[in-house]
């Protein structure tokens, strides 16, 4: 056999071979082929894709899976809203469903900047890395630190550095998927129902005098605010005032009675 003869027979071979292995991929594909939900697809196509984990679920496929096989609920997607739940309950036949809109929360509002330090910290410029170290630089235990974890983390670029004082969440942006609230080592992040704009930005257990000898804005526990709110829609059980919205958001008027003006409100 000559080298022609060799090569042409080296060439049906490979040839045969992957006429074969066609053959055995494509038989294979039809034998183990897994039919998808027509309604799973519409609903992954509906979903806006973040996969931000708000739902509950690992993302928007996983959650459309669970919304058919699983009677996952209807308005469990937050970036969605309304809109998106409408849709989603048309899909899968449900007509009752509540759909709860949540907004981020930094309760702090000092940060390092109205803080004195304790000690200067030069490691890791992470939130985490800082905690773990001696308990950070501040000498509030229970402040920011203004690193930004939880804008590390944030899908929708809802949260931006601001110095050395507390970041700044943009309340339209944000989706509510609560990222940012595992992120942050101190927990001073919380949700709440968007239509909430008071809050009482310190989450401080030093007693009054303390807190007004290391921190600018911390709350003192005063209780004046407590005094000037109509309607108790502010209370103080313990250190920190509690604002209670089922009563109606706290006046104007009271918030700026606030001495140490801890006490926001976000329009």
């Amino acid at each position: 056999m000559n080298n022609t003869q060799v090569l042409l027979s080296s060439i049906l071979s490979l040839g045969l071979l992957g006429l074969i292995a066609g053959v055995i991929l494509a038989a294979a594909s039809k034998i183990f082929h897994v039919r998808v939900d027509p309604k799973i697809q519409k609903l992954e196509e509906l979903l806006p894709g973040t996969n931000c984990g708000a739902c509950g679920y690992a993302g928007c496929k996983a959650y459309a899976e669970a919304l058919i096989t699983k009677g996952a609920g209807v308005g469990l997607c937050r970036p969605g809203g309304e809109e998106v739940a409408s849709q989603i309950a048309e899909i899968v036949g449900v007509r009752d469903y509540e759909v709860t809109k949540q907004k981020a929360v930094i309760l702090c509002g000092a940060g390092k900047e109205l803080c004195q330090s304790r000690s200067e910290y030069s490691g890791e410029k992470t939130c985490r890395a800082e905690t773990s170290t001696a308990g950070g630089s501040s000498s509030c235990a229970y402040g920011c630190l203004a690193f930004g974890d939880c804008a590390a983390v944030c899908p929708v670029d809802a949260i931006k550095l601001n110095g050395k004082l507390p970041p700044i969440i943009d309340r339209e942006k944000c989706i509510g998927c609560g990222k940012c609230v595992d992120a942050c080592p101190r927990n001073l992040i919380l949700l709440e129902d968007e239509k909430n704009q008071t809050f009482v930005l310190c989450k401080s257990d030093d007693k009054g005098a303390v807190v007004k000898k290391i921190c600018k804005l911390g709350c003192i526990g005063c209780k004046i605010c407590v005094k000037a709110c109509p309607n108790e829609t502010i209370t103080m059980p313990g250190r920190i005032p509690i604002v209670h919205y089922e009563k109606g958001e706290p006046t104007d008027e009271c918030i700026a009675k606030c001495p140490q003006k801890t006490i926001v409100k976000y329009t």
